[in-house]
């Protein structure tokens, strides 16, 4: 996937991927029938990578803030890592692919969804956070970190940009003056 995510797929020959990877391109064939089988086989490695956070996220031996907080900066720093220009090809060109990926959003959408709606039950989160808004403004934040150039050109790391996030979404924008409870 790294090699994808530095070179992009689409003008990648595989003359080209093998002589890079020191390999044959029979060796490539004997394993991958096609370039898109073996940028499946990448593809589907990195979503499970990045799908441990679901191991964090459920583990109940953290503070439920904490649970979400290291989940999801493994997410963000696993997804971070994926190049918006590896995304953006598979998306356009590789639609059988670009179906995976929507399909481990939704997954992670409903899994946050499940975290808050579990949150609110046990009165972690107060009961009138709606659970699919919640988790729509983390799908939100993801796809944010897909900006990469600008994240980048505005020199703030992924670890940056989660931990305002997280405290945005745990502690709030306003100075305690300025509460709603305090506003006329």
């Amino acid at each position: 996937m790294v090699y994808f995510q530095q070179n992009g797929v689409r003008k990648i020959s595989m003359s080209k991927l093998a002589k890079d990877l020191s390999i044959s391109k029979t060796t490539i064939y004997n394993h991958f029938e096609s370039r898109e089988a073996l940028l499946e086989a990448a593809l589907s490695y990195k979503l499970a990578v990045i799908g441990e956070y679901e191991s964090v996220l459920e583990n109940i031996t953290l503070s439920y803030t904490e649970r979400y907080r290291k989940a999801m900066l493994f997410y963000c720093v696993q997804l971070f890592d994926v190049s918006s220009k590896l995304m953006n090809e598979i998306r356009v060109f590789y639609p059988s692919l670009w179906k995976m990926v929507l399909t481990f959003h939704k997954t992670t959408f409903l899994n946050l969804k499940n975290y808050y709606e579990i949150g609110i039950e046990i009165g972690a989160f107060k009961s009138e956070v709606n659970s699919i808004l919640a988790s729509l403004d983390d799908q939100q934040f993801f796809e944010m970190l897909g900006l990469q150039e600008v994240i980048q050109e505005n020199e703030i790391s992924v670890i940056a940009a989660f931990n305002h996030h997280f405290q945005m979404k745990f502690s709030g924008i306003l100075e305690p003056k300025f509460s709603i409870k305090n506003v006329e």
